[in-house]
């Protein structure tokens, strides 16, 4: 029969305590930095709800966006369409001040369009 060797429970001993050893420092690392870990995840939490939030937001904005073009681009359409049909009127007669006034409505009415487009622009910023 096969003797049993000394070094064999010695060198088995060693490697369980060091074992042990290293279970007991995981444990301790673990309990000391679990705090942290937690919050950690409840960071990546909050980072996702905010990401979902924000791609919510750009929708949002980009819908705005969509619908504030084509209101403008509405407006544009009748202000030029109302411009031709002032000046055809207005060319009708050979009144000086017909001209000075239609001259002014087109040009505040530009200015009011050019401001709009400004607003709409900042407001979406």
């Amino acid at each position: 029969m096969e003797k049993e060797n000394p070094n064999v429970d010695k060198v088995y001993m060693e490697e369980k305590d060091k074992f042990e050893s290293d279970i007991e420092a995981w444990e301790w690392c673990y309990s000391r930095f679990k705090s942290k870990i937690d919050k950690i995840v409840e960071y990546e939490r909050r980072v996702e709800r905010l990401e979902a939030q924000l791609r919510d937001r750009e929708r949002i904005v980009d819908l705005k966006f969509k619908e504030e073009r084509t209101n403008l681009l509405i407006l544009i359409v009748i202000f030029v369409i109302a411009s031709v049909i002032f000046v055809k009127i207005t060319s009708q007669s050979q009144n000086v001040w017909a001209y000075f006034i239609t001259g002014l409505l087109i040009g505040t009415g530009w200015t009011v369009i050019i401001k709009v487009v400004k607003r709409s622009e900042e407001s979406l910023k």
